[in-house]
């Protein structure tokens, strides 16, 4: 009997210590933050390099309910290489801020819910239009890559193109 209650202890044992650990894993979405999920996705380098630059992370990082449409690294190269240039440039440093504000909703906005409200003000200040284009849905003409992560702190959404506020 004692033998018995004491493999059933180590395996008790053993069984929360794995727990423990897997708890601990980098890789659970509800314990990092938008940011951290767009750094692990490694898609993301020219908009984590625009909000590092801007010293957005702070604001950002404050916000509990939040929706960001991260323009991938594809979306910025494809950018003409002087404008890419011209406003990643430290004189251009308002105008890279409103950029990235045209990308940031202050709410938790699932794709079904931004389709049925269809148009959701940027932290930003300009009317973001979602709609469906055949199978694929679309912010203000660029298209939507999916959801990239969930995280208690909000919804993180790749972008086909860089959004730019009008003038």
């Amino acid at each position: 009997m004692w033998s018995v209650r004491r493999h059933y202890c180590r395996g008790a044992w053993l069984f929360g210590l794995l727990l423990s650990m897997l708890m601990l894993l980098p890789g659970q979405a509800e314990a990092q933050s938008l940011l951290d999920a767009a750094r692990a996705d490694g898609h993301y380098h020219w908009f984590l390099r625009a909000v590092r630059e801007t010293e957005l992370e702070k604001a950002l990082s404050q916000l509990s309910a939040v929706t960001l449409l991260a323009p991938t690294d594809a979306a910025f190269e494809a950018m003409d290489e002087e404008e890419r240039s011209k406003l990643f440039s430290l004189r251009n440093r308002d105008r890279l801020l409103d950029v990235l504000n045209l990308h940031i909703i202050e709410r938790d906005l699932s794709l079904n819910q931004a389709l049925q409200i269809g148009m959701v003000g940027s932290r930003q200040g300009q009317a973001l239009h979602f709609e469906t284009r055949g199978d694929s849905v679309t912010v203000n003409g660029a298209k939507v890559d999916g959801a990239i992560a969930h995280t208690a702190q909000g919804r993180l959404y790749g972008l086909n193109q860089v959004l730019l506020p009008s003038l």
